[in-house]
């Protein structure tokens, strides 16, 4: 198989591995902790300053939704996994099912109160990747194509990717108009990295009811900018620079804005309504389309698709006894799955953009419990998700937070957060999904957020 091939294959089964878009973090909920601006930017600080180094924050994240590996084993009596039952998980899955993925680190953050208001800045680095595919992919590797036989029952494999890993550079401002409005609003600059999209890939295998010839037929082409301008020659992926250059990274500009507003109608109830991540990157010159075509390289080209209709004797004792053979067979396969890929002119895709309404009671001054309803739109539809949540500030040295999201396909969405609290210097980590820590092969995924910041006067170390 070619190199080109064998690249294309590993970038899809990374973007499968890591493939979030609904990211519900406890962190966002912690009353004491400034990451919470990163979706409520009308939240009220209690520190007159707060900085981050690299570390601030640093949070990764993957979900599959319909996928759970318990389906992928049967169990011996004493309930462990004993064999691995690939047509049980094929089984299990819907007609499309969806895999997201992210990573998300604060390199520089900072804060400061005025006068009036309460002013920040932050640089950080993200990927977002989500990926649908059909069941198909999966069945044709557990039954074969037995299991599609006839015009109307092809193997259907279709696969919608979107990936972008971009930095952000923001600057906030958060205000109190009066004692129960709260407003606040980012402004950031963007520069992409890196993005992939398909634009079509589907790829149908029909077997014939009577003689069993297989017929594949396929539509694939994916967009792909890099940081590094790259082309396809003779079947390989080639950059067209040998070194790379840090302009690179700052080549496809981008801006967004986040704003949010929190009204409290009494001393327990709060309302917040935000919008974060509205925004455009613009990717130019490093940008490239990678086209697959069924081309006509011999007696198994038929009509624009590629046709086996089985071997005879001879090419049969061929494959086995010459190994010469064999590589020219395998490699003569491959020539018809070419890959070409053409310049593409400049285009823009916009941010996984999320919108949040929150209702907050406070019990009292340290406790209080939160109901938020969240969707997220990409470019592969829109995700909702439901969290109610539990905040309480225990002592001045700790903080807790729990909560439960609910998702399309995925209800068993435990999460905790703790932040520990020591004078200027302040400790959190979180999950938004514990039970995957416990119960991997019944988990719909894993998430891990953790951090360290450090503050001036802050209203505990005042007590």
């Amino acid at each position: 198989m070619k190199r080109l091939q064998i690249f294309s294959i590993a970038v899809l089964s990374f973007v499968s591995a890591m493939a979030v878009a609904q990211n519900v973090s406890p962190v966002d909920f912690m009353d004491t902790n400034p990451y919470q601006l990163k979706d409520n930017a009308s939240a009220v600080m209690p520190y007159d300053s707060h900085v981050s180094l690299a570390i601030g924050n640093v949070c990764g994240d993957f979900r599959n939704q319909d996928f759970r590996l318990k389906n992928l084993f049967d169990y011996d009596a004493s309930g462990r996994p004993s064999v691995i039952d690939l047509k049980q998980l094929a089984n299990s899955l819907h007609p499309e099912n969806g895999m997201n993925s992210a990573f998300d680190m604060e390199v520089l953050g900072v804060g400061r109160k005025l006068r009036r208001g309460y002013i920040t800045y932050s640089h950080r680095v993200r990927f977002q990747s989500i990926c649908n595919y059909s069941d198909d992919l999966l069945q044709l590797a557990a039954s074969g194509n037995a299991a599609f036989v006839g015009e109307n029952n092809p193997a259907d494999m279709k696969l919608d990717m979107n990936l972008m890993a971009f930095q952000e550079f923001a600057l906030g401002y958060q205000i109190c108009p009066n004692d129960k409005l709260s407003v606040g609003g980012r402004v950031k600059l963007l520069f992409g990295v890196a993005e992939m999209q398909t634009e079509a890939c589907d790829v149908k295998l029909y077997t014939d009811p009577e003689t069993y010839a297989l017929r594949l037929c396929e539509d694939v082409a994916v967009r792909v900018a890099s940081p590094m301008p790259f082309h396809i020659a003779d079947g390989e992926f080639k950059f067209n620079n040998s070194r790379f250059d840090i302009a690179n990274l700052f080549r496809s500009p981008g801006f967004g804005v986040d704003f949010a507003a929190s009204y409290r109608f009494n001393e327990k109830f709060s309302m917040t309504a935000a919008v974060n991540d509205l925004g455009f990157i613009s990717w130019g010159k490093t940008s490239v389309m990678l086209n697959n075509q069924i081309v006509d390289n011999g007696e198994f080209y038929d009509d624009g698709s590629f046709l086996f209709e089985g071997l005879d004797v001879n090419d049969i004792q061929k494959l086995v006894s010459d190994e010469g053979y064999r590589e020219w067979f395998v490699e003569n396969l491959g020539n018809y799955f070419d890959f070409t890929s053409e310049n593409t002119e400049p285009y823009t895709t916009m941010l996984h953009t999320n919108f949040l309404l929150r209702g907050t009671y406070d019990l009292n001054e340290k406790h209080r419990f939160v109901a938020q309803m969240q969707g997220y739109c990409s470019g592969l539809g829109f995700r909702p998700a439901m969290t109610l949540a539990y905040n309480g500030n225990l002592n001045k040295h700790f903080d807790l937070c729990a909560t439960y999201t609910m998702m399309k396909n995925s209800f068993d969405n435990l999460g905790v957060g703790v932040t520990c609290n020591l004078k200027f210097f302040h400790f959190y980590i979180a999950t938004n999904n514990i039970i995957g820590c416990f119960s991997p092969l019944n988990t719909s995924g894993v998430n891990l957020q953790a951090g360290i910041f450090f503050t001036v006067k802050d209203k505990w170390n005042a007590m």
